[in-house]
């Protein structure tokens, strides 16, 4: 229920989640969560960050039936709020009531959760509880688990009276067997789920076998063939309707089950998101394109950082402006066109951690402000974290020096389908402001890097708007440091070279307060990330608007 959709085991044997949010999961201002220190916030996946403490959440089946509520309720559906409390690895008697066990909080504060949602004025619909793999493991706590979920859900409801509380119980598949008892005994727990289902009124019960999972090839799972994967995890959401359950009494009494969005496409439905969908399927391609490219803030950082095991991982929000449209694509890393989705440079920038850039943004800024003219954007990732200029600069001599050559077939390729590249967004520079000697060198390959592009593209007309950095690399641990250096090139780039355009990073950041960064002071957090992405929109649109 926590969800673990998307997560894996990495080189060095940590479980970490890759970061992905289909479709189907991303955030919606309509979408609230309760956070764990009990305050509402956009919903955004991992659902139950902060909540299943101890763990690596990834994608469950959360944000999933609120955008299929919200479709198919219309205007009654309002602000859906939904109440993350699953923890992994629990016994039905963790959850239990158990006033002579102090230690034993699991219930009180999931009734204080309860309760506290309803605080503003918002009325709890449902219970949708996923339960019973770790009891279903040992032989006794399988045979006990009838009596202990019945009472459970039987002093729930005692508990929150007035409120009426139709339960959803998510029959188990399988039993834990990462608990390695012998005496497991899968069939109790689920005879124990359909007893509870007959002897007490408004529950309703769907079964985890009729997800597509297989347990011969392990199809439907992850890695350790005991959590759902994330299209699971997404095809959990939609089991109601696959069961035969009247859709119009469930959307009436749920309010914290999530729908995938894929089944808007069946609904019939004419609300915009419905769009989504069958666009995903066929994403056309764009009219005007647009060149990413430099390091790591180009790329994208916003929502990364360090784990409880050190490792960078992104937190999985995206934004309501970062959202993702069928009006805005991205250039794969395999040279097709696909709907755009955060983060935008995942398989680009490898073997780095990407989260939020300033891209999708963008695009939809320049959408908004084009007055239509922008029609389908195309966005052509190209940045990689933590690279020179020297790196990047043509270099026919050194055959090694592969990004350049890259770089150039990735522009010609993105037209190939009709397109027109319309600029390059350039914000690299951090590495070389690291140490003296590139920052003084960093003025003549910057200048040199822009002519070659510019004549091995030809004829095509190619604005660049040219970001001025605020920090140097500090990871690169160099006492030579010149910052001065290469905002200053960047400064005289401009002034030597026809039709740039610089903007200063700077001013979107206090590099004394570190306002704006990550916990790192170097990368930009979502919040500036946003403010970049409409700035550059505004700029090109002001300069160059006139060629959409």
């Amino acid at each position: 229920m926590a969800g673990r959709g998307g997560v894996e085991n990495n080189t060095e044997g940590n479980l970490v989640w890759d970061g992905k949010v289909p479709l189907d999961c991303q955030s919606d201002p309509s979408i609230l969560r309760l956070n764990p220190e009990r305050q509402w916030e956009i919903a955004h996946e991992p659902l139950h960050l902060g909540i299943d403490i101890g763990k690596t959440p990834g994608i469950g089946p959360g944000i999933a039936f609120a955008h299929e509520f919200i479709a198919k309720a219309g205007k009654k559906a309002g602000v859906v709020g939904l109440v993350p409390c699953a923890r992994g690895g629990t016994l039905i008697e963790q959850w239990s009531k158990n006033p002579s066990n102090t230690s034993a909080t699991f219930y009180q504060n999931f009734i204080e959760r309860i309760k506290t949602s309803e605080k503003e004025g918002g009325v709890v619909r449902a219970l949708f509880w996923y339960q019973g793999e770790s009891d279903a493991a040992m032989s006794d706590t399988a045979h006990r688990y009838k009596d202990n979920l019945k009472k459970f859900i039987t002093d729930i409801r005692n508990d929150i009276k007035p409120r009426f509380l139709p339960v959803i119980i998510v029959k188990i598949s399988m039993y834990d067997f990462f608990m390695k008892h012998d005496t497991h005994d899968l069939p109790a727990v689920r005879a124990a789920e359909d007893a509870v289902q007959k002897e007490l009124p408004d529950i309703i019960t769907i079964d985890s076998w009729e997800l597509p999972i297989n347990f011969t090839t392990y199809e439907g799972f992850s890695w350790d063939h005991g959590h759902f994967n994330s299209a699971t995890e997404i095809a959990l959401a939609l089991e109601p309707v696959h069961d035969g359950i009247d859709i119009n009494k469930t959307v009436r009494v749920v309010s914290a089950i999530v729908f995938a969005r894929q089944l808007l496409a069946k609904s019939g439905s004419k609300a915009g998101v419905v769009g989504l969908v069958p666009c995903a399927r066929g994403a056309t391609s764009p009219k005007n394109i647009f060149i990413l490219a430099g390091q790591s803030n180009m790329a994208g950082r916003g929502g990364i950082e360090k784990d409880h095991t050190g490792q960078r991982v992104w937190d999985g929000y995206i934004p309501p402006e970062a959202q993702s449209d069928p009006t805005i694509l991205r250039f794969s890393p395999e040279g097709q066109w696909e709907i755009a989705l955060e983060p935008v440079h995942d398989g680009i920038d490898i073997n780095k951690t990407v989260g939020v850039g300033s891209a999708i943004v963008f695009a939809r800024q320049l959408q908004a402000k084009s007055e239509s003219k922008a029609g389908v954007v195309g966005l052509v990732p190209c940045a990689r974290g933590g690279t020179l200029i020297e790196e990047w600069i043509k270099n026919p001599s050194n055959p090694k020096a592969t990004f350049y050559q890259n770089f150039i077939e990735r522009i010609k390729a993105s037209e190939k389908d009709g397109g027109v590249v319309r600029a390059l967004i350039w914000l690299q520079g951090e590495s070389d402001a690291a140490a003296r000697d590139t920052a003084r060198r960093y003025k003549d390959n910057l200048k040199k890097f822009f002519m070659d592009i510019r004549n091995d593209i030809k004829p095509r007309f190619l604005p660049i708007i040219l970001v001025k950095i605020a920090v140097y690399d500090t990871y690169m641990k160099h006492d030579t440091h010149d910052l001065p250096a290469v905002r200053a090139a960047e400064d005289a780039v401009q002034k030597e070279l026809p039709d740039i355009v610089t903007i200063d990073s700077i001013n979107l950041v206090n590099t004394i307060t570190h306002e704006g960064f990550n916990q790192d002071h170097i990368h930009f957090n979502t919040k500036t990330q946003i403010a970049l992405g409409k700035w550059l929109a505004d700029t090109y649109l002001s300069h160059y608007g006139h060629f959409l």
